[in-house]
């Protein structure tokens, strides 16, 4: 069901950006992150990373964990998001789309070379599940420290209730972006796995 309906997200957001196919690029997943700890110090390094201090220590004492967040990072935003979240990248002429999935939560990623409002996506998507499936409801809400227009999207489709919360992103060029947090409902519920990542995200993502 997830997949399903992330493929007619997507083909909705490449209908508006005139693409034809979706192609997997060169656009690497973001690395891992290890918390070196000398003689009771954090340092955050990154995969295949060099630390190098500018000090001498005699005797350190050093402990290494994998972190429980990678970075994700744009030109236009970056935030920190849930280590076992998958990651994937599609772009196409005019078109990106980052995608991290879990087992609940997916969070989209959406940037188009092209003026697109979040009211037509929607309504796109609305035509695709049938409007007796969906319901939606028009909010503003902070985002970081910026506040956003956005739209949530009640999905409910063969046995499931999905809520998707769409935020339009709008900075000072010419390009339209957006950011969809997915998740399943358990009897009106977010599950635990959303509402950590969301948490982790909206305390972390800087607008560019």
């Amino acid at each position: 069901m997830k997949r399903i309906f992330l493929t007619l997200l997507l083909t909705t957001v490449c209908y508006y950006s005139q693409s034809q196919n979706l192609n997997i690029s060169g656009n690497t997943e973001p690395q891992s992150i290890f918390k070196v700890s000398i003689n009771g110090k954090t340092y955050d390094v990154s995969e295949n990373d060099e630390l190098k201090l500018d000090t001498l220590i005699l005797n350190p004492t050093i402990s290494i964990k994998l972190s429980d967040y990678k970075i994700f990072e744009t030109s236009a935003i970056s935030f920190e998001y849930p280590r076992h979240l998958s990651y994937e990248f599609e772009q196409d002429f005019g078109f990106k789309n980052w995608t991290f999935s879990g087992n609940n939560m997916v969070i989209l990623v959406f940037e188009i070379d092209a003026e697109t409002t979040l009211t037509s996506l929607i309504n796109e998507m609305v035509k695709k599940f049938g409007k007796k499936n969906c319901v939606i409801e028009d909010f503003q809400k902070k985002l970081g420290h910026k506040m956003l227009d956005g739209k949530k999207l009640f999905v409910s489709l063969v046995g499931q209730n999905l809520v998707l919360e769409c935020y339009e992103i709008k900075l000072n060029d010419f390009k339209s972006r957006f950011i969809y947090f997915q998740d399943t409902l358990d009897e009106n519920k977010h599950s635990n796995e959303y509402e950590k990542g969301l948490s982790m995200i909206n305390s972390t993502i800087i607008f560019k």
